[in-house]
């Protein structure tokens, strides 16, 4: 079996740099609103909504399964031109990005569309 660990170090790396990136900005908007760090962080990674929780799981476990159709070829129905595309660290790491951006969003709009959903 082939080792891909610089493709999961990229993607890894494409996804935690957006995730940064959506705090960044967040923690900016938020204090120029004069809010607390902390209370920021509090509730970016705590508010208890279904929303936050939908997002949070779908990042972990969205962003993951992402990862593994594209780096292990775990295949699924309908997404072969995923799978038949190279493995490559700088696609890897592009690929993790796009799914750290719309992997829960995604997930939310799906929440949306059930009913007692959001």
């Amino acid at each position: 079996m082939e080792s891909h660990t610089s493709e999961w170090v990229s993607y890894i790396l494409g996804a935690v740099l957006t995730l940064g990136y959506k705090l960044a900005r967040t923690l900016y908007f938020e204090r120029k609103q004069g809010k607390r760090i902390n209370a920021i962080l509090c509730e970016w990674f705590f508010a208890p909504t279904l929303e936050n929780a939908t997002s949070w799981t779908a990042t972990v476990g969205g962003v993951w399964v992402v990862g593994s159709v594209y780096i292990e070829r775990f295949g699924f129905p309908n997404l072969e031109w995923l799978v038949a595309l190279p493995i490559v660290d700088s696609f890897a790491f592009f690929l993790g990005a796009i799914a750290e951006m719309s992997v829960p969003n995604f997930a939310k709009w799906i929440m949306k569309k059930i009913p007692g959903g959001s």
